[in-house]
């Protein structure tokens, strides 16, 4: 027999919970038993993360809690690098249910649910308004905003390269719509655009632009993302999951 594939990351927990479950008298529910699969994403167009659960329902979990949207579900990974041993720095995030985008009975007393998660920070951005006048650069702007608004530190790399300044009313926009809307207006002395973005293993967010970005060295030398459907069939998960795809060339 074979031994299972060791993987790079393990689920800790999963914890639904809710304000509208404790006013029913309901506890957070754990969902670490009936976890099957997760994909996370993280997007440079996206100041926040997103990411899609699939759960399996064979005690009635589903209905009893009965998901509308707008629940808390807390997902703590632990990392199982290092020859095996448990990391001690467990990784940590808090998503909202954007939507149930699947839902399917497999028998009488089983189903399998998929949630569409996005991050605290969309969550909380979309519920605000901004309408305020700013003055200053950009990454300063942004930096404010996320101290007023979204309660977030803002990681700038190279605050430097960012020399535009700003007298600017912000039209009736969210947290971070605005973000959006100034650092698509950011560029580089050589043209390079800047982009905010969250990650999965941190809780900041980050402003940096495409030249610095290009220049870090990568994390994965030793295992690069190919276009090749045909290794997606290879044993060695670590290629295996970094296969693209799809890819799609834009006009020059």
């Amino acid at each position: 027999m074979s031994n299972p594939q060791q993987t790079e990351f393990k689920i800790q927990s999963i914890t639904l919970f809710s304000d509208r479950y404790q006013d029913a008298g309901l506890p957070g529910l754990d969902l670490s038993r009936a976890f099957a699969g997760i994909d996370i994403y993280e997007s440079l167009d996206k100041p926040y993360l997103t990411a899609d659960v699939i759960l399996n329902d064979d005690t009635n979990w589903f209905e009893s809690y009965d998901i509308l949207g707008g629940e808390n579900v807390e997902i703590t990974i632990i990392s199982m690098r290092d020859g095996g041993a448990v990391s001690t720095q467990a990784i940590q995030k808090l998503f909202y249910v954007h939507y149930v985008s699947v839902q399917q009975r497999v028998n009488e007393y089983q189903q399998i649910v998929m949630l569409h998660l996005i991050e605290d920070v969309a969550y909380i951005s979309n519920l605000q308004n901004v309408n305020k006048f700013y003055k200053g650069k950009g990454n300063e702007i942004i930096e404010k905003i996320c101290n007023e608004f979204l309660d977030k530190k803002l990681n700038v790399t190279n605050p430097t390269k960012d020399n535009q300044l700003y007298n600017l009313i912000v039209p009736n926009l969210d947290p971070l719509q605005t973000i959006n809307w100034i650092t698509s207006s950011l560029t580089t002395d050589n043209g390079f655009p800047f982009y905010v973005f969250s990650t999965f293993a941190k809780k900041d967010l980050y402003l940096r632009d495409l030249e610095s970005l290009m220049q870090d060295e990568p994390i994965n030398p030793d295992y690069s993302y190919r276009w090749s459907p045909a290794r997606i069939s290879q044993p060695d998960a670590s290629i295996a999951r970094r296969v693209i795809a799809t890819m799609k060339v834009g006009k020059s």
